[in-house]
């Protein structure tokens, strides 16, 4: 590895180095402060654009993935369409106009390893570091949690939701769960494709890597008590048992952990049942006692929860009044109010708490079917390889970093907003991880 880092070191010019550089950083960035995060990911797009515009590096590269890079930029028309016919032009100016700069970031971050492989192990250890730092502080937390060795919770966060949960470095934003099942597959499946075996000659040898990144999200997640992220996780595990070494030993150790985790973490887990079945209204009240299973009804279930069914709706009327164009980029609050003024029956956010429906409601019709088709591609992909045998370590990556993609466009379960500029980060920050395992299946024209 000093050798290949010796070649890179020689080899890069200035706007490689700092291409690299920024993405070491950018992972632990995206929790400590996202206008850092935005920053660096902004710096990547603008080299790119200069590597494409100026020093013309990027034309073998982009000719190997011209296909997926089309779909890309259609949907970044769409947005442009619906921009100039937004409700509220100024409003929906900075996010729609500027989105070009996440498809920047995926393409420095493509070509850096298409052009320099070496990079790709670097970023690896930068993903396993921040993993393991978060870890280290989620433990931290959740002594503070408990009052053991005197310690405490922050006064910031005392009365607040977060005052009992892990969060580790997002403070008062709960959002660490769902960082880390986004995480996950790419995580797990950069692992896979650099081959690290940081545990060879240690007692643990025995132990895959997959299985300790397994056990370490799952346990994290677990603290957060974020019932999504927990959702995603196990859709995780069990789909990507079918690539992953060992499987019986990590089937046995993640459900020996979540029996632990269920006995010692009590209120997480009475949360994880009781406010699933309360938003489903399959009970009735919520309470902070284990539910009595005899009291359940499912005559009056609800999506996710009235107030989730509510935001929906609301979607859903103001994609009918633009369908094609959509009411523009962050314009959803806006147009609910209005709703809300006609008709008091629904309730208004800042997004619908959905990707599907804020991509129809925000951009219309064509800039959803593009989304959905993509999530269906990706999920084509993986039925093919779930039924290949011998599978080699490209493909096994490939479908994790494919389950990534799935696991940040799934439909029917609550989401973020699409537009936020944390989650386009999140979203596209592998996407040029998977521009490069698309090339590499390419050029070895592996039939999928």
């Amino acid at each position: 590895m000093n050798k290949e880092i010796l070649v890179f070191n020689n080899n890069s010019d200035i706007f490689e180095k700092l291409i690299l550089i920024l993405t070491v950083f950018l992972p632990i960035s995206l929790c400590l402060s996202i206008f850092i995060a935005e920053l660096f990911a902004s710096i990547i797009g603008l080299i790119t654009l200069v590597l494409i515009l100026y020093k013309k590096k990027l034309t073998e590269c982009l000719s190997v993935v011209r296909n997926p890079m089309k779909i890309i930029l259609f949907f970044y028309f769409i947005v442009l369409v619906s921009l100039i016919f937004s409700s509220n032009f100024k409003l929906s100016f900075l996010p729609s106009f500027f989105y070009f700069r996440y498809i920047l970031f995926s393409l420095g971050i493509f070509y850096l390893f298409y052009k320099y492989e070496i990079s790709i192990k670097i970023i690896s250890i930068s993903l396993l570091s921040t993993l393991g730092l978060i870890f280290i502080d989620s433990i931290y937390d959740l002594l503070k949690i408990n009052q053991i060795f005197g310690l405490g919770v922050e006064e910031n966060r005392i009365g607040k939701p977060t005052a009992n949960i892990v969060t580790s470095f997002f403070g008062e934003e709960k959002k660490l769960g769902s960082f880390i099942v986004r995480l996950l597959p790419f995580i797990t499946s950069i692992v896979i494709i650099s081959n690290i075996k940081i545990l060879e000659n240690n007692f643990f040898k025995k132990l895959s890597i997959e299985l300790i990144l397994l056990i370490v999200a799952g346990i994290i997640i677990f603290l957060t008590s974020e019932r999504t992220a927990m959702f995603l996780f196990i859709f995780f595990f069990i789909t990507s048992l079918r690539v992953l070494p060992k499987r019986l030993l990590i089937i046995s150790s993640l459900s020996f952990m979540m029996i632990i985790l269920s006995l010692t973490q009590k209120d997480t887990t009475k949360k994880f049942i009781n406010a699933t079945l309360f938003q489903f209204q399959i009970i009735e009240t919520y309470s902070t006692e284990i539910t009595n299973f005899d009291n359940l009804s499912f005559s009056n279930i609800k999506y996710i929860s009235d107030v989730h069914e509510k935001l929906l709706k609301a979607g859903i009327e103001i994609f009918k009044e633009s369908p094609f164009t959509g009411s523009g980029v962050k314009t959803f609050e806006i147009k609910c109010n209005d709703l809300k003024k006609r008709n008091p029956v629904f309730i208004c956010s800042t997004h619908p708490h959905n990707t599907y429906i804020q991509i129809f409601s925000d951009v219309g019709f064509f800039g959803g079917i593009i989304i959905l088709f993509i999530f269906l591609y990706i999920f084509y992909l993986n039925i093919k390889i779930f039924f290949r045998k011998n599978l080699s370590n490209l493909l096994k990556s490939f479908y994790l970093l494919n389950l990534g993609i799935i696991i940040n466009l799934m439909p029917f379960i609550p989401s973020g907003s699409f537009f936020n500029n944390w989650m386009n980060l999140m979203i596209y920050l592998p996407v040029g991880y998977w521009l490069y395992l698309y090339s590499k299946i390419k050029k070895s024209e592996i039939n999928l």
